[in-house]
């Protein structure tokens, strides 16, 4: 994924979207992927452990992606329609 599409949740721990798949070209062109959908991965950096966290229900492709101050919500924006949505992390 991009950096862009990660937010700190703390100083170790990093939420990201993650394209389910990448289209050819992507990496050098991201603008390619703009339509893949993603899902959310939970990075903890002091161990390098990912884990996945959401496959959303639908097709979102991320952006502005933010925690809450209390660690409990992710919000992004969908990069098709510009709305914003949110998942509960435990």
């Amino acid at each position: 994924t991009w950096v862009d599409k990660c937010a700190f949740a703390t100083s170790s721990t990093v939420y990201c979207a993650v394209p389910q798949s990448l289209p050819k070209g992507a990496g050098l062109v991201r603008d390619i992927a703009d339509t893949t959908p993603d899902n959310f991965y939970k990075v903890d950096l002091r161990t390098s452990t990912k884990t996945l966290v959401a496959v959303p229900d639908g097709s979102f492709t991320a952006e502005d992606v933010t925690v809450s101050a209390d660690g409990k919500t992710l919000y992004f924006t969908d990069k098709s329609t510009g709305t914003a949505h949110q998942l509960r992390l435990k």
